[in-house]
């Protein structure tokens, strides 16, 4: 469901960097992938959404201001795996599977199949899936109707 809009553009850029990191991280669930495989993620997200990362990303780094925002969403959910002789891979953190919601329609059903054998033993007191983020005004009642038993 839609977002509630963004009072202002710290606030849509805050809110850009939660979907990249989103999106980050449900690509990492089925596989390690390297920095290139990861590239295109951008593309998913909403072309505001683009532009304000680029904005940010441009404080980091001028000339790759969108490869910096990718690497910066990398750094907190992923570890870099050094390999020799090929590329380096970027696996989820143990926490990053916390975000993982196994209803996420951005990536293929066999990469969730694939995210459900890779994804560590839950104990009893944690959620299958996260707790869905804020929805815009119009649409509240027709989440909570949703979600009732």
């Amino acid at each position: 469901m839609p977002s509630p809009s963004p009072h202002d553009k710290n606030e849509h850029t805050l809110e850009a960097k939660r979907r990249l990191k989103r999106e980050v991280i449900h690509r990492l669930v089925s596989s390690n992938k390297t920095h290139s495989e990861l590239s295109d993620v951008t593309h998913i997200l909403p072309q505001r959404d683009n532009n304000a990362l680029i904005e940010a990303g441009k404080a980091i780094n001028p000339d790759d201001a969108s490869g910096a925002l990718l690497e910066d969403a990398l750094k907190k959910v992923a570890i870099r795996k050094k390999k020799i002789g090929s590329p380096d891979a970027w696996e989820l953190h143990k926490d990053g599977w916390s975000e993982y919601d196994p209803g996420f329609s951005h990536i293929s059903t066999r990469d969730h199949q694939m995210a459900s054998e890779n994804r560590p033993k839950p104990s009893s007191s944690s959620p299958y899936a996260p707790r869905p983020a804020t929805a815009h005004s119009s649409f509240q009642r027709i989440r909570r109707d949703l979600t009732a038993d």
